[in-house]
């Protein structure tokens, strides 16, 4: 089993695009997450610490480095709070290069129902921007692209429901911007600048108003005595259309930027013990939206975690 994990990384085409979760965060929240921890039944409050080094790649060539820390509280047998602390974030590539602190997350889990064969979990949460955190500039003093900004500027709320069992996993989840504060980029005042042509790579946002988004994730898990090991398919559907400032400085959509982006996640994990595991998830993109002025897509993604449960 453990070949078959690496030979399907290894079978991964370079062709493909990978997208990650492509969204504010939330289906790597609660009971959407992938690699989910199943088990027929729960017997005792488990708490946990996961710390996770991310790795992100953009089309523009954009590098994204995040580190950041899950706490997870149990709260009785079927209930469990989940609080990400913000992440701290370093973006290179083409343009100047960025850092600081990203944005905060709070989720709340329960098992709604729960046989021996499987069970449904109920999920609802939100994300808030490190208001603290100010908009990434250029050292010209122009704003920087939402693909280098380490605070996605946004608050969210979201809600879903899980069916889970010791093979399967099928989630469902919408997501709802309800504030925004995305800054003012876009193309102009840097057109006479040595970035130029670069700039005009990243699509505008100035006055951004993000649409809502609906997400599908199924996952077919393989268990093993220490590893597991999963493949899965996530799908998000942006359901309206961004709204950005035009030239006009007329809040209008965007064409291209509703429709699905899908992405194809690989992931194992190793159990050393029942409280201590490491995990690997890779992601690639099967399909993208035209444009993604909220700066979200990726053109890779991998991610390692070390769980500490108590």
């Amino acid at each position: 089993m453990t070949r078959l994990f690496f030979l399907v990384l290894a079978c991964l085409p370079a062709s493909l695009y990978a997208q990650g979760c492509s969204d504010s965060g939330f289906c790597t929240m609660g009971s959407l997450k992938p690699d989910q921890i199943y088990v027929p039944k729960h017997v005792v409050r488990v708490h946990a610490l996961e710390m996770t080094y991310h790795y992100g790649r953009t089309e523009q060539d954009d590098h994204i480095h995040a580190a950041f820390m899950d706490v997870v509280l149990g709260l009785g047998k079927r209930t469990n709070m989940q609080v990400r602390l913000p992440a701290y974030v370093v973006i290179n590539g083409n343009m100047p290069t960025t850092h600081g602190w990203g944005d905060y997350f709070l989720n709340v889990s329960h098992v709604a129902w729960q046989r021996r064969r499987y069970q449904i979990a109920l999920t609802a949460g939100a994300k808030f921007y490190n208001r603290a955190q100010d908009p990434q500039q250029a050292e010209n003093g122009l704003d920087m692209p939402l693909y280098h900004q380490t605070s996605l500027r946004t608050d969210d709320l979201n809600a879903g429901i899980t069916l889970a069992s010791r093979k399967w996993m099928a989630a469902a989840a919408y997501r709802k911007p309800i504030r925004f504060d995305n800054g003012s980029f876009h193309h102009a005042p840097w057109a006479e600048t040595p970035l130029a042509g670069t700039i005009a790579q990243y699509a505008p946002s100035r006055g951004l108003v993000p649409g809502d988004d609906l997400m599908i994730r199924v996952e077919r898990s393989f268990r093993l005595a220490r590893w597991t090991f999963g493949i899965g398919s996530l799908n998000l559907y942006r359901l309206t259309r961004d709204r950005i400032v035009n030239e006009e400085g007329m809040l209008r959509p965007q064409a291209g930027t509703d429709g699905l982006a899908s992405s194809l996640i690989v992931s194992g994990r190793y159990r050393f013990d029942v409280k201590n595991s490491v995990r690997l998830l890779v992601a690639q993109r099967v399909t993208d939206r035209d444009l993604n002025p909220d700066g979200l897509a990726r053109t890779f993604v991998a991610q390692w975690a070390f769980e500490h449960r108590f």
